[in-house]
């Protein structure tokens, strides 16, 4: 009855207001806004907007669940609808709504475990176990952290350009958390947190997911923040006939949905306007679909306009102005760290690289949240802003909890040397604060077991200490003339110790010595006698420097990956041999147009003494790389594998690669160098080669063919990996 009485005054309020020109202002009833959550249809509700706009409403206040929350947490901070259809379509929500963090973010020690996996589970103690959530949330709470910024010392809601209101629902007893206050991105990151696909939000003494499962057309709320006549979107996926539930998932939705059925219906029943985008024939995960899902909103708007006419000619006038909040740097006097212990907290700080005073905006410190949240020290990492005046904001940054220490499986095939398995295990902290242990299996023709562990030590450049050791068998092909004259295999059992140091998330480099025993073992001819043909042990003093910039270990787009080495031994270091020998390359991608890059390789490796291990060659053929050996082993483009080895090799290449629609690939390449004995630098008597690549990233890696010669009129080599890179 009290809400018929409200309706009632509401259109009585309109009706005297266009008879009398608006002069009984006290009279007019305040419009609020309401919207649903929905996931991707929820991105229906900015056409809705647009069209309200164009009827001239300006709501008093505006509530939201979920997307709606989004959409509307974003109206009311001041972005107009055509600003939210333009931000809506920039929006990398692949990116988003996933855990990726950009690589340039990683650090270098980090990166080498980059795009080898499969599947990851985390560990808990020792023991797997199934992830809470498909995704942990970072990058959505960084997204409207950003989208937020001018609106991020506000603590009443009620202040902002349009008053607002997001409701979330308490994990524990299933109730509607109603926010009005507090920071912004806590209301909005709570009100979106989807079970099973993000992580649930802690607030307080509160845990918080999304506010669909309570109250997903938030009425009521417009109502209690002042409102008497409401307009709203709703995208509510309705219940289905027990005939229609055929998947898991449709089980799992109705489950979520069927005890709120009732209540979701009392919500409808409050609203003067109600504007039912059509839903049907798109995922509610199609966020790929912006312009459809904003045009469906568009069309059901259009569809009462003429009552939206009539609201805005006659009462809609009195609401607030639509005027964005002002944004831009601000001056940050103080950080302080939330959720951690004093030794943690100088980690984050390191991590961070913000010296304070400074000014930042806030694409600044998202990428530092970005930097620090790469790293995994932490499974939860986000920031808000105290104070008033500008001359005094704190950022205040929360890391909770340890990040998950995780175990993997990656697979692999390729022509040369067919299917490989990788088992690996990622530990963080587990000797000691800062570090990084990483223990790997791989099993196939190319088979290794390597445990690996590096620490940083030390202030804003630390000091970096890296152990490894391990087992590798590695086959091996020599040719003469073009034909294979024997076959075998590497066995090599090592440890090293690089002492050095590293320079923000791209460079690390310092003094390495390494012991290894190797034996040889090759058949030659047309006989199956297989007999060890060396039998070393070697101790080796050099150096090391790797600087990767690139954005994927793969086909990477943009950044330049530099690496060099340098290895000396003698008989005097108790090693079987006396030989030196020194390795640079270089590769870049040059992004020159929007999907295209240009590639470009430059490298040399060279060898003195008079009994370098066989190892120790450098082999020359294939155009997939290598990851076992690959600073000798190296791609050559028409060339079978290993087809060319020598002691000394130089190599420059150039090519184009585009990238196209559906995640492929497109590749031009070319290549020459020579590989030999003496070292000769003779590029007129350079061996050419040239290919072109096809590939495509899929979720089970990255599938490739490649077909490349040394003369045009050929033979022609064909060649195919997929999976992933170890």
């Amino acid at each position: 009855m009290q809400n018929h009485a409200n309706r009632v005054a509401g259109w009585v309020g309109v009706g005297v207001a266009l008879l009398c020109g608006g002069a009984v202002h006290a009279q007019q009833p305040r419009i609020g806004i309401v919207l649903s959550g929905g996931a991707a249809k929820g991105l229906a509700h900015i056409g809705v907007l647009q069209v309200l706009e164009e009827a001239g409403i300006r709501p008093a206040v505006i509530t939201g669940t979920s997307m709606g929350a989004l959409v509307g947490g974003l109206y009311a901070v001041g972005y107009g609808a055509d600003s939210l259809a333009a931000v809506a379509r920039a929006i990398d929500w692949g990116l988003v709504l996933s855990d990726r963090i950009a690589r340039r973010h990683r650090l270098p020690e980090q990166k080498l475990q980059d795009g080898r996996h499969l599947l990851s589970l985390p560990l808990r103690g020792y023991a797997p176990q199934l992830p809470a959530q498909l995704v942990p949330g970072h990058n959505v709470r960084q997204m409207l952290a950003r989208l937020t910024w001018s609106a991020a010392l506000v603590r009443d809601f009620r202040e902002l350009p349009i008053p607002f209101a997001a409701v979330a629902a308490d994990l524990e007893t299933g109730t509607a958390i109603v926010f009005t206050s507090g920071p912004l991105v806590d209301a909005l990151t709570a009100s979106m947190a989807i079970p099973g696909v993000f992580a649930p939000v802690h607030i307080g003494e509160r845990t918080l997911w999304d506010g669909g499962m309570a109250r997903n057309l938030p009425a009521q709320d417009a109502v209690a923040l002042g409102a008497s006549l409401l307009i709203c979107s709703d995208v509510t996926q309705p219940l289905k006939p027990a005939e229609d539930i055929t998947s898991v998932l449709d089980v799992v939705t109705q489950a979520l949905f069927v005890s709120s059925a009732a209540a979701h219906e009392a919500e409808r029943a409050r609203c003067d306007v109600l504007i039912e985008p059509d839903i049907e024939g798109i995922s509610a995960f199609d966020f790929g679909s912006v312009t459809d899902w904003i045009a469906r909103g568009r069309a059901a708007a259009a569809a009462v306009r003429a009552r939206l006419d009539s609201l805005g000619r006659g009462v809609a006038r009195d609401g607030p102005r639509h005027v964005a909040m002002p944004a831009g740097s601000r001056r940050i006097t103080a950080l302080e760290t939330v959720g951690t212990d004093s030794a943690h907290s100088r980690l984050v700080r390191r991590r961070l690289g913000l010296p304070v005073p400074g000014r930042y905006d806030a694409r600044a410190v998202s990428e530092a949240l970005d930097r620090l949240y790469a790293t995994r020290e932490f499974e939860r990492v986000g920031y808000i802003l105290e104070g008033g005046a500008d001359s005094g904001t704190r950022l205040v940054v929360r890391a909770e909890g340890h990040g998950p220490s995780t175990i993997g499986f990656g697979l692999r095939y390729e022509g040369a040397y067919k299917a490989s398995l990788l088992f690996s295990a990622s530990l963080l902290d587990r000797l000691g604060l800062g570090s990084f242990t990483t223990i790997d299996l791989r099993l196939g023709e190319q088979a290794s077991f390597v445990g690996a562990y590096q620490r940083r030590i030390g202030p804003l450049r630390p000091w970096v200490l890296a152990l490894r050791a391990g087992y590798n068998r590695v086959p091996v092909d020599r040719y003469e003339g073009g034909y294979r004259t024997a076959q075998g295999r590497f066995y090599l059992f090592g440890a090293s110790v690089l002492l050095g140091a590293a320079s923000g998330t791209s460079t690390i480099g310092g003094l390495v010595i390494r012991g290894e025993h190797a034996r040889s073992a090759l058949t030659t001819g047309a006989e199956p006698n297989t007999t060890p043909t060396e039998d070393r042990w070697l101790a080796t003093v050099g150096a090391a420097l790797r600087v990767d910039t690139r954005d994927a270990p793969r086909f990477p787009r943009t950044g330049l990956l530099v690496e060099a080495r340098a290895d000396w031994t003698d008989r005097a270091l108790g090693s079987e041999s006396a030989f030196s020998q020194q390795v640079v390359r270089m590769e870049a991608a040059l992004p020159v147009l929007q999907p295209v890059s240009l590639l470009l390789r430059a490298e040399a490796g060279m060898s003195s003494g008079p009994d370098l291990p066989l190892h120790y060659l450098f082999y020359l053929g294939g155009a997939v790389p290598y990851y076992v050996l690959p600073d000798r082993h190296r791609p050559f483009l028409g060339l079978r594998v290993q087809e060319r080895s020598g002691r000394y090799y130089q190599v420059v290449g150039a090519g184009a690669q585009v990238s196209l629609p559906a995640h492929i690939l497109g590749l031009v390449q070319w290549n020459a160098g020579a590989v030999n004995e003496n070292g000769a630098f003779q590029p007129e008597a350079w061996l050419h080669g040239v290919g072109a690549t096809l590939a495509m990233r899929t979720a089970l890696g990255t599938v490739a063919t490649h077909l490349s010669t040394t003369a045009l009129d050929g033979p022609y080599r064909f060649d195919f990996d997929v999976g992933f890179a170890f």
